[in-house]
C-alpha cells in the first residue's frame, strides 16, 4: 500500500496499489532529469539514516567476519586446510568464503529496501538494511551465483574475442542486466533468472533516458567529489594536518562522503524501477 500524499507522484491517483507492469514502460529523455531528482530526494531526506545505516553495515560486516574466522579457527577449519585435509573440509572452507562474498550483496539488497520505504512509506526502518538476510536471502545467493556465471562466461568471450570492444561489451551487458534486478526480486518477489532479464528489456528499452541519468549522476558524483576535496585542502589549511579536531572532521566528511559513493547504486536503481517497470512513476 502507498500513501499518495507524499511529495511522489502517483499514475493513477484513485488507486493506493503500486503494481508490476506487463511489459517495460518507455520513457521520455526527459525523464533522466526527473530520477536524478529523485535519487538526490531520497539520499537527502533520510542523510541521518543512510548514515547510521552505513554505520551499521561496517559493524555487521566486521562482526560477522570475526565470527566466521572465530568459528572456523575453533572448529579446526583453517589447521585442516593448511594440513591439505579432506574435500569435506575444503567444501566447509569454500561455503565460509561464499558467505563471506555474499554479504555485500545482501547489504546492497537491503539498501534497496530502504530505498522503497523511503519513497513508497515516506520512512526509513532500519530493519530493512537487514532485509537481504531474510526471505529473500536464498534468491540473492542465487543471483550471486548467476553473477559469477556472468563472469565466467566474459571471461571466454574476452579469450576468444579481446580487446576493448570485447571488455566493453561485457560490461555493458553486466550492468543493463542487473541495473534494476535488486527492487524487482525484493519487492516483487521476481526469481532471479527472470529479474535480470526484465531488467535488461527494461534498461535496454530505455538506453536512451537511462545513458542521460548515468551521466547525469556520474557529473553529479565528480561535482561532489571536488567539493569534499576542498573541504578537505580547508581543513588542512586551518587545522594542520596533525591535528587531531582537524581529523576527526576529515573522517566525519570521509563518512559523510560515503553515502552517495556507497548507497548510490541501489538508490538508483529502485527509483529506474519505479520509472520503468512500475504503474506508479516518479514525477
Amino acid at each position: 500500500m502507498h500513501r499518495s500524499s507524499d511529495y511522489y507522484g502517483y499514475a493513477d491517483d484513485d488507486s493506493e496499489l503500486m503494481y508490476l507492469l506487463d511489459k517495460p514502460a518507455a520513457r521520455p529523455v526527459g525523464d533522466g532529469w526527473v530520477w536524478l531528482k529523485h535519487t538526490v530526494r531520497i539520499l537527502g531526506l533520510g542523510l541521518g539514516q543512510w548514515l547510521l545505516a552505513l554505520a551499521l553495515i561496517g559493524i555487521s560486516g566486521i562482526a560477522v567476519v570475526l565470527a566466521v574466522a572465530v568459528a572456523a579457527n575453533h572448529f579446526g577449519f583453517t589447521a585442516a586446510a593448511a594440513a591439505q585435509a579432506d574435500w569435506g573440509v575444503r567444501l566447509g572452507l569454500l561455503g565460509v568464503v561464499a558467505v563471506l562474498l555474499l554479504l555485500p550483496l545482501l547489504f546492497a539488497a537491503g539498501l534497496s529496501s530502504c530505498a522503497a520505504a523511503m519513497a513508497e512509506e515516506g520512512d526509513f526502518p532500519l530493519s530493512r538494511l537487514f532485509a537481504g538476510f531474510g526471505a529473500r536471502m536464498g534468491a540473492l545467493a542465487a543471483l550471486g551465483f548467476l553473477w559469477l556465471l556472468m563472469l565466467l562466461a566474459c571471461a571466454m568471450f574476452r579469450q576468444l574475442a579481446g580487446g576493448l570492444p570485447a571488455d566493453a561489451l561485457c560490461f555493458a551487458v553486466f550492468v543493463l542486466c542487473n541495473w534494476l534486478v535488486l527492487p524487482l526480486l525484493m519487492e516483487q518477489g521476481i526469481a532471479p533468472l527472470r529479474a535480470m532479464g526484465m531488467s535488461f528489456s527494461g534498461c535496454l528499452k530505455n538506453i536512451v533516458p537511462l545513458s542521460c541519468y548515468v551521466v547525469a549522476l556520474l557529473a553529479a558524483l565528480y561535482l561532489f567529489g571536488r567539493v569534499v576535496l576542498a573541504g578537505m585542502g580547508y581543513i588542512d589549511a586551518h587545522w594542520g594536518k596533525t591535528d587531531v579536531w582537524g581529523q576527526v572532521l576529515k573522517f566525519l566528511l570521509v563518512w559523510l562522503t560515503a553515502v552517495p559513493f556507497v548507497v548510490l547504486i541501489p538508490v538508483a536503481g529502485y527509483v529506474s524501477y519505479r520509472n520503468i517497470w512500475t504503474s506508479a512513476p516518479l514525477h
